[in-house]
Parts: structure tokens; C-alpha cells; sequence
């Protein structure tokens, strides 16, 4: 080995990119990095390097090592730049690291996942790197290092920093538990979380709590005073404000918010009005959530993100002064928030009625809020049922054409869901007669639980989802027990809970969440890392302007850490599908079909051959022909009347329906955290355009394991629309790891102890 040198050598390898900006048209970005050395002093050259350009990817997977020369005695800084590669206009920048020698010096490695910032350095941009840093002082700084010593040392110091990372959550989320002063069962339940079939458990980041709270507000401006609602008594009521101890993101829905206030009885358009009404709502709001502030006086809870169509509108604020464990600022935590809208009123453009949602990425978890307003009056429970389906169908929150349930690791839904009670023998009558009306109140006014339960039996939306037509429970939604509070409407104005004879009481205002993106075969570890634990479902009786009471519920969030997308003991891995077929479909074929497979991990998005049908449909009864084309009626998701269902509807099978698909992953225990979505997709026949039919999750986590890699395996999941399921798809693949392209020789520890 040669004499060490004064000067220092810089190992750096540029591992990933996660959900990074789109820069181009077709909704992805070809991005590569930039690295540079900027001296501060005159004791160096500033020097550069660029990695390999990712064609069509937000996540890209580079692996791109580099070294840099370290004059010794120098200062400075290292700039990591993402940029998108363009050929015929200046590159775009998606975003920046910046770090002084002196930092990365400080430690013989170094390195995790950064946030990425804008061009000043100052905000945050979209997107996270995870870099690797290590500093070799023992080689020839002139010389350098050859290829297989360098891949040794960063091999191993890629995995020194990925076990420090395991180990600094497993330390953050017990600190975590000891401030909040959970009993030592929950404790102990937390630090021995379930692990993955491989073994091991995903890495806790931080526990973050979310209040969710909705109300209809009755198009009457809101009672000044909204403590009981969002400070409510169960969780510690306004001590819990004045001691710190509130919840770190609150999501409000609210639905009917359209009121006259000073500054809107001027305006001269229904946009300015409502423009109006809706800033004076968000300041109620930040003076109840801040005591009295606005977040703009320095109350600490801020207004994050607004999503809104006319009376509709969902409000999100974080607590900015929360430090979470590992001294990082809550606001790190959030990125890449994105709003949609989807109106279900008069031809689907009226928003009286329809759905708000946003979609955020916090570190590796994307969670969905929606709220909503479904149809009214006691018959139209099929009214409301579409209204739903339509609302998670058609609610667009990435640019590649997936549903609300198919873009969120989790989804939280309230709103005015509108369900009505099927009790004492009302039917379909708008109003009940004196007798039901007191049968109701008899039950209400109980102060047996039993009886709350007895009407909860008779519930709308229970009902339907058990029967899968909405929010289906056997995939996966799940709500707190309301009959822990009494029914949330019709009740008098300026009353606690006194209830108008004009409708029959019930839970219309809820709040249901589910937790989704499971691969099948890993359901049962990984739905227990990962799901939210409900702390709390309440309404607060004693805010009485509408007629409707608010209604909030609690949660904790577990955020995990997903593992790295390579593992460097294999090569490649490319997936080949053998067959897939379209079963027991419950609504209609559509004309024709072609399969689009869709990840993250992906090299980019691969698509069979158009399909036509095999068993063209004719209309009767309440079959739709064509689901995507009806997307906006009422009978978007509709059995098929009479008759067995199709065996297959439609088949793909053999190396000419299938591309190669090739993945930018190939760590087994990253795959078994992320299915591979199957989108169904039809062609429009004038003007070509692809419409989502369905989507179905492929669970790749079957082909992992031993005596699986290499060999056909078979999978067999429910498709989905609207959030309810629309058939089956089963079929088979295979997992392909490619040789190593280097000596694994270089990645053993006897190679390293040598150079």
C-alpha cells in the first residue's frame, strides 16, 4: 500500500432518489446528479462529476460512486445537485445538498437520507437522496483508489450507515414513547414491533399524532368558540394546548361552509364570496387550534395545505414548533402535497356535493385525506354509494391515472357520508311519523349502550359495507365505535342535542380510514406495523350553530422506514409475467382491455397488447357496458343482473403479450413492502384515449424466498374501482436476478482488512 498522502480522499455513492418533481410533459423527470466541490479558500481547484441519467423516473436508482481529492487543511463546500437531463433547453433543477468539508470530515463515514432544497438553500424542495460518505485518509490521495477498492469500502460503509439508521429508530421511537408517557405494555409492544417474513422489522421513524375532525356546517357562520370540538375533553381538552401536549397534524373537512361574512357582502362574484367565507373559516379555526392566534401571530399550529370546491373544503395544519426524535423539525417530515377535487352534484360540475382530498408523503408513507358530501334523504343509500365509489374512482391525485386507494399507504375518509338509520319501520319516507320519531329519542335518550348499539344494527353504511357495495370492510376499512357518541344529526340550531322532528336522527358525520399498498402474503406483519392505532372517536355537542354536531377522531401514526432498493449481493432483477386473466368479473366487460403494470420501482411503466373481449356483454337489467365512459353515473360499479359470471373475460399469456419488465429494485425486502399495481385500462374507440377500468395489486413478495427465485409462481388478487371489487385477476410470474456484473469477492471482509 502507498504512503499516505497529506491530501484525503472523498468517497461518495449517490444510492437512490425518492418521489421526486416532475419536470417534463409525460409526468417524469430523466434525472442525474451533479456533484461539486466548491473551496472556500484558495487551498484547492473546485472540481465536479455527474453521474448516468435515469430516463422517465421520480425514483431514480443510481448507484453512482465517485471520489474526490481533499486537499489537506482545505474548507468548503459539497454541492449535490439533481438535475433533469433536457436535450434541446438548459437541464432542469430538482434539487440540492449542501454540506462543508468540516461536517463530512468529522466522521470516517457518514451519510442517510437528506431532504432535497431549493436553488437558495432555504426551503425545502420535492424529493429525498440517500448518500454515503466516507473519508480515506490511508490512500494515496493522487493516486487514488481502484474500482474494486472503492466499491469495497463503500459497500461496507453503505451498510455501517443503513444499520445506524435501524438503530437510531429503534432509540428515537422508545424516546419517543417515554415523552409521551404511554404504559410500559404499550412500550414494550412498540419496541418488539412484528417483523416482515424476512426476518426483520421496518425501522420506526417517528410516531406522529393526526386529529381528524368533521363537520357540516350548515351554511350559518361557526360558533366563535370550537374548543370542545378540537380540544376535545377525552384527550386532555385546552390543558392539553396550554401543556404542548396537542396533536401534531390536524385535517379538517368541512362540508355546507358557504355564510355571509363582513368582507364578502361586497363581493360581486360566488368565487369571491366563497374566497371570503373560506378564509374567515380557516381563522376560526387557527384561533381555536392557537388560543387565540393566528399562525401568522406566532400560533403554533400553521395552515399546511387547503384543498377546496365550493361549499367543500379540507383544511390541514401542522404544529411547527414540534421537534420530533433525532432533532428534526416536523415540517422535514412533509413532502410532495398534492389536492384534487371530484363534484358529484347536477352533471358531476355542481360542488354542493362531491369530495376535497389531498395526497402527502411523509418520509416513506403516503397518506390521503378525503372529505365529502354524499346525497341526502333517507332512500338514496344507493345514491350514496355511487357518490363514494365515484368520488375514490375519479379523484386523480399523481399524474398516472391511479384512484385514490391505489396512490395512499393510507387513507383517511370523513366527511357528511349522509347514511341514515333503517329503524322503527320508516322505509323510504323523508320524515318519520310521531311514533318513529319517539322510538328514536326513546333509544337515544337511553342510558343503556345497548340501545345505542340496536340503532347502529339499523345503519346504512354499515350495512352496505358489509354487503361490499362502499368502503367495503373485508378490504380493509376500518372506523372507531360511534356509538361512543349520540347521533350528529338533525339537531336544532343553538341547542346541544335536541333533534327536529323533520328528520329521523343519525351518525350522518364519520370518519373511516384504511391502511392499503400490503402485499397479500405480508399482510398480517406488515398491516400491524403500519396502521394507525385510534386513539379517540367523539362529537362535540356543545358547538351548536349547524344541525349537524362535529365529529373528531384521534390517532398515532407509525411513520417506518422502507428498506433501500438495492441490495448489492445480486444483480438486476427483471419480472416476467406468463399469464393473466380477468375472472368472475361482477360488472360488465368492456369492449376491449390492456394491462399497464405501474410502481415506483419500476424502470418505467410497461404495457401489454389490446385485448378485445371474449365475452362482449349485452346491456340489460343494471349492466353498465362501459364502467370508465359512465364513470360520473350513478351506476358506476353495478352487479351484473342474472346469469354466472364470465370464467375469463379476458387472457394474456405467452412471451408475445409481455414485455420484459424490468425493476430498479432488486432487494427482496424492499419488494415485499410495495406491491406491483395492474391497471386495467380501455381504449376509447374514436379517440383512443385510455380510460382505468381497475386496478389490482401483484404481490412480487411471492416469488421471494427459497426454492422461489427462478421458478413460475401463481397470484391471485381481488380488482378493484370505486374502491370496491370488480372481479378477480390471477396469473403467474417469474423473478429474475441477472449475475453480478462484479466479483462479490470485493464485498468481503478479508478485501477491505487488506486495502
Amino acid at each position: 500500500m502507498a504512503a499516505p498522502s497529506s491530501d484525503v480522499l472523498l468517497h461518495c455513492r449517490v444510492v437512490e432518489a425518492r418521489d421526486l418533481s416532475a419536470a417534463d410533459p409525460n409526468g417524469y423527470s430523466d434525472p442525474y446528479v451533479k456533484l461539486k466541490l466548491v473551496h472556500t479558500d484558495n487551498n484547492g481547484k473546485d472540481s465536479k462529476d455527474k453521474s448516468h441519467i435515469i430516463n422517465r423516473s421520480l425514483n431514480p436508482v443510481w448507484n453512482w460512486d465517485a471520489s474526490l481529492r481533499i486537499p489537506a487543511g482545505s474548507s468548503g463546500d459539497l454541492v449535490l445537485e439533481v438535475l433533469d437531463n433536457d436535450e434541446l433547453v438548459a437541464d432542469d433543477f430538482l434539487g440540492a445538498l449542501w454540506m462543508t468539508l468540516g461536517s463530512l470530515m468529522a466522521k470516517p463515514v457518514s451519510g442517510g437520507w437528506f431532504r432535497l432544497r431549493d436553488k437558495k438553500g432555504e426551503g425545502f424542495s420535492h424529493g429525498r437522496v440517500f448518500v454515503v460518505f466516507a473519508v480515506d485518509r490511508t490512500a494515496d490521495a493522487k493516486k487514488g483508489r481502484s474500482q474494486e477498492e472503492r466499491d469495497s469500502i463503500l459497500f461496507y460503509a453503505t451498510q455501517q450507515v443503513v444499520q445506524e439508521l435501524a438503530d437510531d429508530s429503534a432509540a428515537s421511537s422508545l424516546a419517543e414513547l417515554s415523552v409521551a408517557s404511554v404504559s410500559p405494555s404499550a412500550a414494550s409492544a412498540a419496541s418488539s414491533t412484528p417483523s416482515s417474513a424476512s426476518g426483520e422489522a421496518l425501522p420506526l421513524i417517528s410516531q406522529l399524532s393526526l386529529f381528524v375532525g368533521t363537520w357540516n356546517v350548515g351554511n350559518e357562520p361557526p360558533s366563535d368558540d370550537l374548543t370542545s370540538w378540537l380540544w376535545p375533553e377525552e384527550l386532555g381538552g385546552i390543558q392539553a394546548r396550554e401543556q404542548g401536549r396537542g396533536h401534531d397534524l390536524v385535517l379538517i373537512g368541512v362540508q355546507e361552509c358557504k355564510y355571509d361574512v363582513a368582507s364578502s357582502k361586497d363581493s360581486v362574484s360566488v368565487v369571491d364570496h366563497l374566497r371570503a367565507t373560506s378564509g374567515h373559516f380557516q381563522a376560526v379555526l387557527e384561533r381555536n387550534l392557537n388560543g387565540g392566534k393566528l399562525g401568522e401571530e406566532g400560533g403554533q399550529y400553521v395552515l399546511l395545505k387547503l384543498s377546496e370546491m365550493m361549499e367543500i373544503r379540507l383544511f390541514l395544519f401542522i404544529r411547527r414548533d414540534k421537534v420530533i426524535a433525532g432533532g428534526r423539525s416536523l415540517d422535514s417530515l412533509v413532502d410532495g402535497i398534492v389536492t384534487a377535487v371530484e363534484a358529484t352534484g347536477l352533471g358531476g360540475v355542481v360542488g354542493n356535493k362531491g369530495g376535497a382530498a389531498m395526497l402527502l408523503r411523509l418520509e416513506d408513507t403516503h397518506v390521503g385525506f378525503v372529505t365529502a358530501h354524499l346525497a341526502a334523504h333517507q332512500d338514496k343509500s344507493a345514491r350514496r354509494n355511487a357518490d363514494a365509489r365515484e368520488i375514490l374512482a375519479n379523484l386523480k391525485l399523481n399524474r398516472r391515472n391511479l384512484d385514490a386507494l391505489a396512490c395512499s399507504r393510507l387513507l383517511f375518509f370523513c366527511g357528511d357520508l349522509n347514511y341514515r338509520l333503517d329503524y322503527a319501520g320508516q322505509g323510504d319516507a323523508q320524515s318519520p311519523t310521531p311514533e318513529q320519531f319517539e322510538a328514536f329519542l326513546a333509544k337515544i335518550t337511553s342510558d343503556k349502550r345497548e340501545d345505542l348499539r340496536e340503532l347502529a344494527a339499523t345503519d346504512q353504511l354499515r350495512a352496505a359495507q358489509k354487503d361490499g357495495a362502499v368502503f367495503p370492510l373485508e378490504l380493509g376499512w376500518e372506523e372507531g365505535d360511534f356509538t361512543a357518541f349520540q347521533p350528529t344529526f338533525k339537531v336544532k340550531r343553538n341547542s346541544r342535542l335536541e333533534y327536529t322532528t323533520q328528520r329521523s336522527p343519525a351518525w350522518c358525520d364519520r370518519v373511516l380510514y384504511r391502511v392499503g399498498q400490503i402485499p397479500a402474503s405480508q399482510d398480517a406483519s406488515l398491516r400491524a406495523q403500519l396502521s394507525p392505532e385510534l386513539k379517540g372517536y367523539g362529537s362535540a355537542p356543545l358547538v351548536g350553530s349547524s344541525d349537524h354536531k362535529p365529529v373528531w377522531s384521534s390517532f398515532r401514526v407509525p411513520l417506518r422506514r422502507m428498506p433501500l432498493s438495492t441490495d448489492y449481493t445480486r444483480g438486476a432483477l427483471s419480472i416476467r409475467f406468463l399469464r393473466v386473466a380477468l375472472r368472475e368479473l361482477t360488472v360488465a366487460p368492456p369492449p376491449n382491455a390492456l394491462l399497464k403494470f405501474f410502481s415506483p420501482m419500476l424502470v418505467r411503466s410497461v404495457e401489454t397488447k389490446l385485448k378485445g373481449s371474449k365475452s362482449p356483454a349485452t346491456p340489460s337489467g343494471n349492466q353498465v357496458a362501459d364502467i370508465p365512459a359512465a364513470c360520473a353515473l350513478s351506476d358506476i360499479i353495478t352487479a351484473v343482473a342474472g346469469g354466472p359470471a364470465a370464467s375469463s373475460a379476458f387472457m394474456w399469456e405467452g412471451p408475445s403479450d409481455f414485455p420484459l419488465v424490468h425493476s430498479l429494485v432488486n432487494n427482496p425486502a424492499r419488494l415485499r413492502t410495495q406491491p406491483l399495481v395492474l391497471k386495467v385500462l380501455v381504449e376509447q374507440e374514436v379517440s383512443h384515449i385510455e380510460r382505468l377500468w381497475a386496478t389490482a395489486e401483484v404481490d412480487l413478495a411471492l416469488g421471494c424466498g427459497e426454492g422461489k427465485e427462478g421458478k413460475a409462481v401463481e397470484f391471485d388478487a381481488p380488482l378493484l374501482f370505486g374502491g370496491v371489487k370488480t372481479g378477480r385477476v390471477t396469473g403467474s410470474f417469474v423473478l429474475e436476478w441477472a449475475p453480478l456484473k462484479t466479483p462479490c469477492p470485493a464485498h468481503s471482509r478479508e478485501h477491505l482488512q487488506k486495502i
